[in-house]
C-alpha cells in the first residue's frame, strides 16, 4: 500500500491542512502524489506533514512524475510555507522524496 494518508494521481492542491500520523507499507507515509500528464501538478501551501511513516521511501511525502511528457519544463511539484518534520522512511527520503523525473518549481 502506498500513500498512507492521501494517494493522488493527477492535479492536487492542498492548503491549510495537516497530514499527521499515517503509515504506508511502501512509499509515501503521509501522502503519495504523482502526475500522468504534463498539465498535472501537486501544489502544497501552508500545510504540516509530520509523524508519518513509510517502510520504503518518502516518510512524509513521495512524489513521482510518470508521464511520457517528462522532458517538458513545466514544474509538477510545489511546496511553500509548509512544515515537513518528524517523519520516518525505512530506505530513503524521511521528510519527502521526489522521484527521478519530478520537476519541482523553483521560486
Amino acid at each position: 500500500m502506498t500513500g498512507g494518508g492521501i494517494y493522488s494521481i493527477g492535479y492536487m492542491e492542498l492548503s491549510y491542512s495537516q497530514i499527521l500520523s499515517n503509515t504506508a507499507q511502501v512509499d509515501g507515509g503521509g501522502l503519495q502524489t504523482g502526475t500522468d500528464s504534463d498539465i498535472d501538478s501537486t501544489i502544497i501551501h501552508h500545510t504540516t506533514i509530520a509523524y508519518n511513516r513509510a517502510e520504503d521511501r518518502g516518510g512524509g511525502l513521495y512524489h513521482d512524475n510518470d508521464t511520457v511528457f517528462s522532458c517538458l519544463s513545466t514544474p509538477d511539484f510545489e511546496i511553500k510555507n509548509s512544515t515537513v518534520s518528524h517523519n520516518y522512511a525505512g530506505n530513503m527520503g524521511e521528510g519527502f522524496m521526489l522521484a527521478d523525473k519530478a520537476k519541482p518549481a523553483r521560486t
